[in-house]
């Protein structure tokens, strides 16, 4: 089964009182870029889609602790939670 690689640059930027923005890249397992893969968050209607190099960048309103989910055809679903405090990557 083929698996989703994350990397994940999260960049809290104040839009508005309490918007978060996540930015990153999804690659397979031989770090190629996947484009088209869907990114939501969790119980937001909002989500994204990755470009032809594997980058997306989505916005939400904050909450704690969010869930992002990445999904795509031929791929398993893959869901990370993850801590908006501060910037950092994530690397899955």
């Amino acid at each position: 089964m083929k698996y989703l690689y994350l990397l994940s640059l999260i960049f809290i930027q104040p839009l508005f009182a309490q918007q978060v923005t996540i930015k990153g890249k999804v690659t397979d397992s031989d770090h190629n870029p996947i484009p088209y893969v869907t990114v939501s968050v969790k119980n937001k209607t909002n989500g994204t889609a990755t470009d032809i190099n594997g980058d997306y960048e989505i916005t939400f309103q904050s909450t704690n602790n969010p869930i992002i989910v990445f999904s795509a055809i031929g791929y398993q679903t893959t869901s990370r939670t993850i801590s908006t405090s501060s910037s950092k990557n994530l690397d899955i």
